[in-house]
């Protein structure tokens, strides 16, 4: 599976304009940070490739306590990039395209520039820096996933979108607030709940 972000607009692509393969070919077109996840279960050395080639991933990483994790647009649950494993399965550290697995890709602006770092996140755990110096200010950027070979099924799952006002307070609350102190917050347990993530049904 490859896997990335690029700001060639599909809408405004010829139909025949639109490579058939991510690697090498669109990235050739320019403005597109693709990189192939394979199977391997070294993710860090072996899992990430650009035209057959391993990637050095750097490893500056994102910020999480292990129940949120800190991104350029606010908070999101960690619980949201681990796997998706059946009770019954006995095999708690998943290879990357295996059933259930989750890949996550994120970019990250850079202080005091216009660019943006580009990180994967399979299974809840962020790879580091795989793309970097995305001129993120340019044009709106989009996902890349492009599947081949024995990669049967994908299912895209949007973690951001227009958030809810009671969204929007809750990341900006836990901005303060660190999450060992929400308990003694003056708040009925029901905001309690929603401020870490264990009541989704106020959402």
């Amino acid at each position: 599976m490859r896997l990335g972000l690029t700001q060639i607009d599909p809408r405004t692509v010829d139909r025949n304009g639109i490579p058939q393969y991510a690697l090498p070919n669109m990235v050739k077109m320019g403005q597109s940070w693709i990189f192939a996840i394979t199977s391997c279960p070294n993710v860090n050395i072996e899992g990430i490739t650009r035209y057959g080639e391993s990637i050095l991933l750097q490893e500056r990483k994102l910020k999480t306590d292990g129940v949120t994790v800190q991104t350029s647009r606010g908070l999101i649950p960690y619980a949201a990039l681990t796997p998706n494993l059946a009770q019954n399965d006995i095999s708690q550290d998943p290879l990357p395209t295996e059933t259930g697995s989750r890949i996550g890709v994120m970019y990250v602006p850079q202080a005091g520039t216009d660019l943006a770092e580009m990180h994967f996140i399979i299974n809840g755990v962020d790879q580091g820096v795989c793309g970097k110096d995305i001129p993120y200010r340019e044009g709106p950027l989009h996902a890349v996933v492009d599947v081949y070979g024995t990669t049967k099924q994908v299912r895209i799952v949007q973690l951001y979108g227009v958030s809810t006002l009671q969204s929007a307070c809750r990341d900006a609350i836990l901005q303060y607030t660190k999450l060992n102190a929400v308990d003694s917050l003056p708040l009925p347990q029901i905001l309690k709940d929603f401020l870490l993530y264990q009541n989704q049904e106020s959402q």
